[in-house]
C-alpha cells in the first residue's frame, strides 16, 4: 500500500472499525486533548496551510491542539507546529499514537494523502489540490468518506461531485464552492525569504526585463504507482527534446532579456538532465523548502506561466497574466491518463506544439503582448466563481459554525 492511497475498500471496513474500538479504549491517554490534523503535500503548503494560519489567528489553536501529519522519512518541521509521522512505515507505536489522535480529532484538513476518520464526531474536509482537471476518479474514490469536499465554482462541483460520489461523498450537498483557500496567497505580497536572491545567486532580478515560469504535470512518479507515461522527456519538460533545443532556447531567452525559471514537479521521478544556464533557471521542492516558499510565491512574482495538463492552469487563471499551454504530447496524455472534461473547451490559452510557439510566446511576453487574453476569460468564468482572494475567510466561517 503506498502513502497516497488507504487499503482496499473491504479491508478499509476492517481497518476502521478497529481504529474506532482502539482509539476509544486508548482516548483517555490523550488526557482530554481535541484536535485538528492537517495534511498537505508538500507539507505546509496550499488550503490547509492557510486554513491554518486562519484558524490560528482567531484563536482556535488555544483550544485545540494542531498537528501535522507528515511522512515519517521527511524530516518535516516548520514553525512550532507538532509533525507527527502519519505515512510510512510507522512503528507500533507510532500507529498507537496516530489512532489516539485520529480519534480525538474534531477536525481533519488535507489535500492529498488519506486520512481517515475513524470518531464519527470528526469533520473531515478534503481541499483538493489545484482543481479538477486529469482523470483521476479512481485515485479519488480511494480516499475514504469525507463530510465536505471543496470547489471553485458551479461548473466543476458538478465534474468533483462525478469524481467523489459514492465513495467519498453520498450528496452533492457535501460539496462546497467557496474556492480553495490555497489561491488566496496569489493575492497577497509575496514572502518569499530570500528566494529570489537565493535561486539567482550572482545574477540580479533587475537584469530580466520579464519572467517566465514553466510549470509541468509529472510525468513519471518517483514512487511506484504503475500510471507512468511512455512520453519521456530528457529534460523533464516538454516541447524540449535535444541539448540543441535547449541551448537554442536559452540563447532565445537572453536576446529577449526574458528569465525561465523551470519548477519541476514534486513527484516527478529525477530522470532529465537539465541544468542551470544563463536564462533557465531549474527549481525543485528542496529548494522551495529551504526558502520556505510555496508555488503561489513564485507565481505572484512572474509575468507569465507555461504549463500543460497541470491544475496550476487553475490557479495562475486568477491573475489574468499570459499563459501558454504545451500540448504536444497531448495525444498519448488522452489515451494514457485522460481528462475530466473537454479539456479545449475548459484549458485556453496560447496553444504550444513545438519550439517555434514557444519561441512566439516569449516575443509575446517580452514586448507586453497578451493575445490570448479574451479566451483565457471564458476558461476563468468556468473555473472560478469568486476572484476576491477571500476563499480561507469563506472557508474557515463554515468550519468554525460546524465545530461549535
Amino acid at each position: 500500500m503506498n502513502e497516497f492511497a488507504p487499503p482496499k475498500s473491504a479491508i478499509r471496513c476492517v481497518y476502521v472499525f478497529i481504529m474506532r474500538r482502539l482509539g476509544f479504549l486508548l482516548s483517555h491517554l490523550s488526557h482530554g486533548k481535541h484536535y485538528v490534523i492537517f495534511e498537505s503535500i508538500p507539507d505546509y503548503s496550499g488550503s490547509p496551510k492557510m486554513i491554518c494560519l486562519e484558524m490560528e489567528k482567531r484563536g482556535l489553536r488555544h483550544k485545540y491542539a494542531f498537528v501535522w501529519g507528515v511522512d515519517k522519512k521527511q524530516k518535516t518541521s516548520f514553525r512550532d507546529y507538532d509533525c507527527i509521522p502519519f505515512f510510512g512505515k510507522l512503528s507500533f507505536f507510532e500507529r498507537i499514537k496516530k489512532n489516539i489522535i485520529e480519534w480525538n480529532a474534531v477536525l481533519i484538513i488535507g489535500n492529498n494523502r488519506c486520512v481517515l476518520k475513524t470518531n464519527e464526531r470528526t469533520i473531515r474536509v478534503y481541499t483538493e489540490h489545484g482543481g479538477p482537471l486529469k482523470q483521476c476518479a479512481y485515485f479519488m474514490r480511494q480516499m475514504g468518506p469525507v463530510d465536505y469536499v471543496l470547489s471553485l465554482s458551479d461548473n466543476l462541483s458538478k465534474i468533483d461531485y462525478e469524481l467523489f460520489a459514492p465513495d467519498v461523498i453520498k450528496d452533492v450537498g457535501q460539496i462546497l464552492i467557496m474556492g480553495h483557500p490555497g489561491n488566496d496567497e496569489l493575492f497577497m505580497d509575496a514572502q518569499t525569504s530570500g528566494f529570489w536572491e537565493k535561486i539567482l545567486k550572482y545574477r540580479k532580478k533587475t537584469d530580466f526585463n520579464k519572467i517566465i515560469g514553466w510549470f509541468p504535470t509529472f510525468r513519471q512518479r518517483f514512487r511506484n504507482c504503475g500510471d507512468d507515461l511512455s512520453s519521456v522527456f530528457p529534460f523533464g519538460v516538454p516541447i524540449l527534446k535535444s541539448k540543441d533545443d535547449l541551448n537554442l532556447l536559452n540563447e532565445y531567452l537572453r536576446k529577449n532579456g526574458v528569465l525561465l525559471l523551470i519548477q519541476i514537479h514534486h513527484i516527478q521521478k529525477k530522470i532529465y538532465s537539465i541544468v542551470d544556464l544563463s536564462n533557465i533557471i531549474v527549481v525543485d521542492q528542496s529548494i522551495k523548502d529551504d526558502c520556505g516558499i510555496t508555488n503561489a510565491n513564485i507565481m505572484h512574482d512572474i509575468d507569465a506561466l507555461i504549463t500543460d495538463y497541470s491544475a496550476a492552469y487553475h490557479e495562475f487563471l486568477l491573475l489574468n497574466r499570459p499563459i501558454a499551454i504545451t500540448i504536444d504530447d497531448y495525444g498519448d496524455y488522452l489515451e494514457q491518463v485522460g481528462f475530466c472534461f473537454d479539456f479545449f473547451e475548459y484549458i485556453k490559452g496560447f496553444y504550444v506544439k513545438n519550439i517555434e510557439d514557444l519561441k512566439r510566446f516569449i516575443d509575446e511576453t517580452a514586448n507586453g503582448i497578451d493575445s490570448s487574453h479574451d479566451l483565457r476569460l471564458e476558461s476563468l468564468k468556468k473555473i472560478h466563481k469568486y476572484v476576491d482572494g477571500n476563499s480561507t475567510r469563506r472557508v474557515v466561517d463554515f468550519i468554525c459554525e460546524k465545530i461549535n
